[in-house]
């Protein structure tokens, strides 16, 4: 096992962020995982696949994934995601589809558990509240539960029947101390009023979980997606962190 794991998620085809990301990341020397959705809303899903490919991280399976290769059914997303995984499908090389298809629901490594949605429903479900939280901790067993999906940042820990929650919105360092559900935000489109993309190093040894914010072009990603012919809300909620 790692003393320490990079954690990314939520990319969705922004290959601006994920590149700036992984550049950053290469610093860490440790191996990178991705929690799911490498596709859907962003311009680039190709490129996207390949550079998660390519890199040989493990992913698992996201809900946007799934829909892209025709796993899920389309009426689960609202009409401008469904749009656009229409317009992911339709891009989507024979390469990239089967690459997806490949994705586990979940992965573990040492101590961690790690799925896109929460352990119950690997691909749909979001740990969002303390209540579906709270669920996952008594359908697991393992200590760190890796989450995605929701495009925020954010720790729940269990400890003497009581869940705290903490956000991470400009970053920060959650010390792991018992049990706790840990999402690294989003890469490529976060949702939690701050522009920057988010990811996060896990470090097992020293049993601390540190989430990063970073910069990258938006400017070219948000101009990429009204060149493509997506919605232009996907165009411009990615400036402002929503």
């Amino acid at each position: 096992m790692p003393d320490r794991l990079c954690v990314i998620s939520d990319i969705h085809g922004n290959l601006e962020a994920l590149e700036k990301v992984l550049g950053l990341l290469e610093d860490y020397n440790c191996p990178v995982i991705c929690l799911g959705d490498i596709v859907g809303y962003g311009a680039n899903p190709n490129e996207c696949v390949s550079l998660i490919k390519d890199r040989q991280i493990k992913s698992v399976m996201g809900n946007h994934d799934a829909a892209a290769v025709g796993l899920i059914d389309l009426n689960w997303f609202n009409p401008i995601a469904k749009r656009a995984i229409k317009w992911t499908t339709n891009k989507l090389t024979t390469e990239s589809k089967s690459f997806l298809k490949s994705q586990k629901k979940s992965i573990k490594i040492g101590e961690a558990f790690m799925v896109h949605g929460s352990p119950m429903d690997p691909i749909t479900e979001y740990v969002s509240n303390i209540f579906v939280a709270n669920n996952c901790f008594e359908f697991l067993e393992e200590d760190i539960t890796l989450v995605g999906h929701t495009h925020v940042p954010l720790s729940f820990t269990y400890n003497r029947d009581q869940i705290k929650v903490e956000h991470y919105i400009n970053g920060g360092k959650f010390t792991i101390n018992g049990r706790c559900i840990l999402n690294p935000g989003s890469v490529g489109q976060p949702r939690d009023g701050n522009q920057m993309a988010s990811y996060a190093v896990l470090d097992f040894k020293n049993k601390e979980f540190f989430v990063y914010r970073t910069h990258y072009d938006i400017n070219l990603a948000s101009k990429k997606i009204l060149d493509s012919g997506l919605p232009e809300f996907l165009a411009s909620r990615i400036r402002i962190g929503i």
